[in-house]
């Protein structure tokens, strides 16, 4: 039981990284568009 607690808790902040690292770079995008626009191409 407490091993899946602790698995599920890495899982959740696994999640977690992940829709921050979005939610940055998406805000990054808001303030540099052309930078990231020069950075996709």
């Amino acid at each position: 039981y407490g091993g899946k607690w602790v698995l599920s808790q890495a899982h959740i902040l696994f999640l977690d990284s992940i829709i921050i690292d979005q939610f940055k770079s998406y805000l990054g995008f808001q303030k540099m568009p052309e930078i990231n626009i020069i950075k996709n191409q």
